[in-house]
């Protein structure tokens, strides 16, 4: 959530404790919010880990999201994600009698808030006036709370509610002088409990680019916020001061792809130039499932940046295909370098408040993206939105600013390292490369970025009059032209670098792109002898295999009419050499098989076609439609980019020996459970009947002339007196849907409130199959009902003294 989320407090008195008579001030018990729940009572400087009951807090630092629930619950804990940007603005205020006045506890002007353990955004001051009030009570941040520290809530590690808070004091009327002040984010550095230290960096900060360990310490012998030689470290605070600088920001990591909640990245490090190392965790858990935290957490991350400096991010997993980068509260005058770490070659395109930035290294002189290797040129005065991917460290450079939004999206790129045999011509590398390559692998030539011819002996670039020295590989880049702005067509690019992928893989795995190479002007007839390939929006590289016969090596097998085989066909492709591919076609497009009777091929095959993955066919709802005996025959389907003759040649189909088919054995469950309906308004229900020895679908759920009928009543429980009847109107009807599958009727009521079951049961009209399922518990509601939801914690579990499963088995859990 992005918007103008800032506080503002201004022309105010704040009061710590007079006199000591004030310390004996309690809780007004008369107040609504107190009186509705003690749940809401604010808790924002007591520790749950150190066992402190707190002091007095007169300003908090600020938390922002969607509703908490208070006062139903407690005012200072979050339930929701913390919003993207926020601020507190504090000016034109009196802070007075703040001081150690009550024996048992410190009170303190400004306190970060102990009761959240999320994300809490900056606050700022300009013209503070200060009275009777010590500096050590000014401000406190207090240590995590070491008990959400679990798998229900931040996981494995402290979160960063307590750890990366900021102060500015704009103009010096607080503490003296223009000043940043910030947490102590590395108190707990080495403690395996809080889960932070050096055994929790990324492994690939820890490595060189050869993958050989690093001494960490070495580069980078701090570790916190990084800071400057005028910060101090003040004990009463537990804060970091730092004076005469007030160019600390808050910098907000986003993850924009669709999984944000499901892959974790933390931890996070973010690396400085002046060696600091923080580390990061994010947002904890705030959802709950059924009774349980849905372990979920948004991949948003708040960081510390001071500007001016340059700071390498390392993440913790693979880097997400879209990341945006922010720096809050914020205008062009904050400037930074940052890097992200990519674990393989990638072109990273960069938008600056949505437009395409091009790369430094970009050759000017094409017409279209052709890029050079060059070094990393970029300063903190290069424009804003200035890029640098170093393909050595993997590491993506940018300039972003405070008015600035910075997106990286890994653009849909092909990398193909083909293996060259040592009589290849020199003529094909000198003479038109590129033009040739884009008519062997059917691309256009302005899609080939980059094409690198290297030693296979020493990994080394090969100059042209060497080229007869021994075997090559040529490494070639394909992409897309960029999208020029983030609301742009990506999807167009998506699909069309998609089907070049399968082309090209499918043209090699099959032959023909070796036999066209071959037969290409300049190659003397000779082929590359192997292929390499990292896929789009892939970070890993697999080296390819060519087909040269399929095998049935387990025949389906227990087959019912209509109904999966209880054992499914396995079919495996091998190579010239034996061995057994794992992969035919690409991630999206793999290949496929299908499956079709003998002598029978206009016969409709239930479940007949399925991809080649992992080293063999993933059939799952294979079966064959009526009872008899039958051969079948697997064959591909014609690849994109193959041509009919290699599917059709005999090593590429498979046939089965007889396999017999029995008499179907069917069960039926509800489809689209119902869980709310509303007194005297129709709805439907709808019900499939299913395999019931699998559990799989059917091919057909009516066959031989025969369909179904269905009677719907309400199932009675002996615990049970419920006050409504089930009302079937004169206009339900029983539909069959041959195409979905299911069964459904329409138009029933209930006509009082309460919780129901229904009774569901299906009849074959040739009385072969008679079929029982109750449905889930529906509660009727009263028209004009509003039903309240909490997306919280739950108030109330319900739980089972006996096991849930033994009962539900026996046939004896009933809901009364």
């Amino acid at each position: 959530m992005v918007g103008n989320n800032t506080i503002t407090i201004r022309n105010s008195l704040v009061i710590g404790a007079i006199t000591p008579n004030d310390c004996g001030d309690i809780i007004d018990q008369a107040s609504i919010n107190i009186n509705y729940s003690q749940k809401a009572v604010p808790i924002v400087s007591a520790s749950s880990s150190a066992g402190n009951a707190g002091g007095r807090s007169g300003i908090v630092f600020p938390s922002m999201g969607q509703s908490n629930m208070m006062p139903i619950h407690r005012f200072s804990g979050m339930e929701s994600y913390p919003t993207i940007d926020g601020l507190m603005i504090v000016t034109n205020v009196t802070l007075a009698f703040f001081n150690n006045m009550c024996s048992s506890c410190q009170d303190f002007a400004f306190q970060v808030n102990q009761g959240n353990n999320d994300g809490q955004f900056p606050i700022t001051t300009n013209r503070m006036f200060v009275y009777t009030t010590s500096q050590t009570n000014l401000i406190s941040n207090g240590w995590p709370n070491l008990d959400v520290v679990n798998p229900a809530r931040c996981e494995d590690m402290d979160c960063d509610g307590l750890k990366k808070d900021l102060f500015i004091d704009e103009d010096g009327t607080l503490f003296g002088q223009p000043s940043s002040v910030f947490s102590d984010s590395e108190h707990f550095w080495g403690n395996q409990q809080h889960g932070v230290g050096d055994f929790r960096i990324p492994s690939a900060a820890l490595t060189d680019v050869n993958g050989q360990i690093i001494n960490i310490t070495s580069i980078y012998p701090y570790r916190g916020i990084s800071r400057g030689p005028t910060c101090t470290y003040q004990t009463s605070w537990q804060m970091y001061l730092c004076a005469n600088t007030t160019d600390y920001r808050m910098l907000i990591i986003e993850s924009m792809d669709s999984d944000t909640e499901t892959r974790r990245l933390s931890p996070v490090a973010i690396m400085s130039d002046n060696g600091y190392i923080d580390l990061i965790n994010g947002p904890e858990d705030v959802g709950w499932c059924n009774g349980y935290s849905c372990g979920m957490r948004i991949s948003t991350f708040m960081a510390l940046i001071e500007s001016n400096h340059q700071y390498l991010i390392y993440l913790s997993s693979t880097q997400p295909n879209g990341m945006r980068f922010r720096i809050i509260n914020s205008n062009a005058s904050i400037v930074n370098i940052l890097a992200l770490q990519y674990d393989s070659l990638q072109q990273i395109d960069v938008y600056a408040n949505g437009n395409y930035v091009p790369p430094i290294n970009q050759n000017m002189n094409y017409s279209y993206m052709m890029l050079m290797d060059t070094l990393n040129t970029l300063t903190l005065s290069s424009p804003v939105g200035s890029n640098f991917f170093n393909r050595t460290t993997k590491m993506a450079y940018f300039v972003i600013d405070g008015a600035t939004v910075i997106d990286l999206k890994i653009s849909p790129l092909i990398v193909l390292t083909f293996g060259l045999p040592p009589q290849t011509p020199v003529s094909f590398f000198s003479t038109n490369l590129v033009s040739n390559l884009a008519a062997l692998l059917g691309v256009p030539a302005n899609m080939i970025v980059r094409v690198n011819i290297v030693s296979a002996n020493n990994n080394t670039r090969v100059r042209r009059q060497y080229s007869n020295a021994g075997s090559y590989q040529l490494r070639v880049e394909i992409r897309s032209s960029p999208v020029q702005s983030l609301s742009g067509n990506f999807s167009a690019t998506t699909q069309l670098m998609a089907n070049l992928t399968s082309i090209i893989i499918n043209q090699y795995q099959s032959g023909e792109l070796q036999m066209a190479w071959a037969n290409c002007t300049g190659t003397n007839g000779t082929a590359p002898s192997s292929l390499t390939i990292q896929e789009p929006n892939n970070q890993t590289s697999f080296p390819l295999s060519v087909i040269a016969r399929i095998a049935l090596v387990t025949p389906p097998a227990s087959c019912r009419e209509q109904s999966p085989c209880t054992t499914q066909p396995v079919l495996v492709a091998y190579d010239s050499a034996g061995n057994v591919i794992q992969n035919l076609g690409s991630i999206q497009y793999p290949w496929q098989v299908v499956a079709s009777i003998v002598s029978q091929p206009n016969v409709t095959v239930p479940g007949a076609i399925a991809n080649y993955t992992n080293g063999q066919t993933q059939y799952s709802n294979f079966g064959l439609p009526y009872i008899g005996t039958y051969q079948v025959i697997f064959t591909f389907i014609q690849p994109n980019g193959v041509s009919i003759s290699f599917i059709t040649n005999a090593s590429m189909t498979a046939n089965s020996s007889s396999v017999t088919v029995g008499q179907a054995s069917l069960a039926v469950t509800v489809v689209e459970p119902i869980y709310v309906v509303t007194v005297n308004q129709p709805f439907n229900i709808s019900v499939r009947p299913i395999d019931s020895i699998t559990g799989g679908q059917l091919g057909q759920i009516c066959w031989n002339n025969w369909t179904w009928t269905a009677n719907v009543s309400l199932y009675t429980l002996s615990q049970s007196n419920p006050h409504g009847a089930l009302v079937i109107s004169t206009t339900s009807i029983t539909i069959v849907n041959p195409i979905a599958n299911i069964v459904q009727v329409t138009n029933l009521m209930i006509d009082h409130i309460g919780m129901y079951i229904l009774s569901i049961r299906l009849v074959s009209s040739n009385n072969q199959y008679s079929l029982h399922v109750t449905s889930n518990g529906i509660l009727a509601i009263a028209n004009g009902t509003v039903l309240q939801t909490d997306s919280g914690q739950p108030l109330t579990y319900v739980t089972l003294a006996g096991d849930y499963m033994a009962l539900k088995t026996s046939g004896m859990l009933e809901i009364t």
